[in-house]
């Protein structure tokens, strides 16, 4: 018997879908097969409190956001809610975000866009130093018109 995992509140570079995707592929599945799979496990949601945040890396950015708690009322991130079928996927995730030394995994509510339904779920928050925080906000669409 698998174990479902917590939904996992998704932002940043992993909505790329070909990103993701490649996270996510198991041995023999084809690209076509994992991203028909991926698209039925998303939804589009925003989660209200937070900021996402360039990670500064000395000479620049990095291609990956960090998610900081925001002061402003008006703060959110814009993502997916990303619903798995067992905890292996999940632990791929936590694992390349780096749970327990750049992030942690943090409870959230997320609003559903489609119903704007509360619901619960994790999301990887920004757990390392501050200093690696830009002030700028961090582009997905910038990123993709850059080249992943």
């Amino acid at each position: 018997m698998t174990t479902a995992a917590m939904p996992l509140f998704i932002y940043g570079i992993l909505c790329a879908p070909q990103f993701l995707a490649t996270l996510l592929q198991e041995p023999n599945e084809t690209a076509l097969n994992v991203a028909a799979r991926i698209t039925r496990m998303l939804q589009a949601v925003t989660v209200k409190g937070y900021e996402q945040r360039s990670k500064y890396f000395g000479g620049g950015y990095a291609l990956g956001p960090a998610a900081i708690a925001s002061e402003d009322p008006e703060a959110k991130i814009q993502g997916f809610l990303l619903t798995l079928a067992s905890t292996s996927p999940r632990r791929k995730l936590d694992n390349f975000e780096g749970e327990g030394e750049a992030y942690k995994s943090v409870p959230v509510q997320i609003y559903v866009t489609i119903s704007n339904q509360l619901v619960s779920a994790d999301m990887h928050l920004w757990n390392g130093s501050m200093g690696k925080i830009s002030l700028d906000p961090w582009d997905l669409a910038a990123i993709m018109r850059n080249g992943l």
